[in-house]
């Protein structure tokens, strides 16, 4: 079910949002189900989207599809978004290297038929990519999520239901 940001308690009729001059009949903001769809180039409030947070908050650009947004992270929200990002790449090469590595040991220290360490060895190309998504699973949590980006707009996932509060008010 989708509502309009700017509406606090209950959904508009079909057809009814805030425009932005006479004739703009486009929406900058509206809910649609867990998600918030921002048109790109929105203003953004000065609050955390992830947490809600008013004090010490930047704005930062992220790409979501072809276009920048605006988002608005505070201190201590946009550190752990660049440590999650940098911690997803490390453990990516971190994986990539051990995969390597194990099948050179498989390759040169593992006794019996060749069939034998090629599932030895295969087994890391299957293992290995499960830990690294579980990981990413579990920082997918830590970052706002881009669901989509297309017509100009984005749909974030994890935005704090204070962010949305605030941009119903506007």
């Amino acid at each position: 079910m989708n509502r309009s940001a700017d509406t606090s308690h209950s959904p508009p009729s079909k057809g009814s949002g805030p425009k932005a001059s006479a004739g703009a009949a486009a929406r900058r903001y509206e809910i649609a189900g867990e998600d918030l769809v921002v048109e790109i180039g929105a203003p953004m409030p000065d609050v955390c989207l992830k947490c809600g947070a008013v004090e010490g908050v930047t704005h930062e650009q992220r790409a979501f599809g072809s276009d920048p947004l605006d988002l608005v992270l505070c201190r201590r929200c946009g550190a752990r978004w660049r440590r999650a990002l940098l911690n997803l790449g490390m453990l990516g090469a971190l994986l990539a290297f051990a995969a390597v590595v194990w099948c050179v040991f498989v390759v040169l220290f593992v006794k019996g038929p060749a069939g034998v360490k090629i599932v030895a060895a295969g087994a890391a190309f299957v293992l290995y990519p499960l830990f690294y998504v579980r990981y990413w699973l579990m920082l997918r949590k830590r970052m706002l999520q881009a669901r989509s980006a297309a017509a100009g707009k984005v749909a974030l996932r994890g935005v704090h239901p204070d962010a949305i509060a605030r941009l119903a008010r506007g």
